[in-house]
């Protein structure tokens, strides 16, 4: 018995972190990970999809400002942290020239004064994280990054042993709330 419990509280540990992912905030059915160490953006996205994940894409001022408040929790006020936006062309101000990693339509921007602005390398986009506002840099410049996975939902909450849910909560597909209302059938 005793190496059966030892075993268990050696793994816990890793069980929680596997479960938990601490250090990461959820948001609409994406996880996002801050990480500070600063690293150039092909490496940054390679870190990404290590987990199956990307540099983090951002489609409105909702997920923008959700963003920018993470990050000004993480980095230094004056650090820019990299988004998953990087152009294909040399005319930043066509939006279809700027794709994200993702492979989600570059529908939004948040450009800071003056921005973007022609690079002689190949531009990726940084947010700024004392405000949020984006800017161009070289994809080979440092910095922090911030990484997002999609979390795969169930339709449905499923009773335990064959009992049946009461009150079942859809929030607007931003998950389920099961409330505790179980009967036995």
């Amino acid at each position: 018995m005793w190496k059966a419990c030892f075993a268990f509280f050696i793994f816990l540990p890793v069980l929680t972190n596997a479960q938990c992912n601490p250090g990461s905030v959820y948001s609409n059915n994406r996880r996002f990970t801050l990480f500070p160490a600063q690293v150039d953006f092909k490496t940054a996205e390679s870190i990404c999809m290590v987990s199956n994940g990307h540099l983090a894409s951002v489609h409105n001022t909702i997920d923008n400002n959700f963003l920018a408040q993470q990050a000004q929790k993480y980095v230094s006020g004056s650090s820019s942290i990299w988004l998953g936006a990087k152009s294909y062309s040399s005319d930043l101000n066509d939006s279809n020239s700027w794709n994200w990693t993702d492979g989600t339509q570059f529908n939004y921007q948040n450009y800071q004064s003056g921005q973007p602005e022609s690079l002689e390398t190949q531009a990726c986009m940084q947010m700024s994280a004392s405000n949020g506002k984006w800017r161009t840099s070289s994809c080979i410049n440092y910095a922090p990054f911030i990484c997002e996975y999609e979390i795969a939902l169930p339709t449905t909450c499923t009773p335990p042993n064959g009992g049946q849910w009461n009150n079942v909560e859809d929030t607007n597909n931003r998950g389920y709330i099961c409330r505790a209302n179980l009967r036995r059938s």
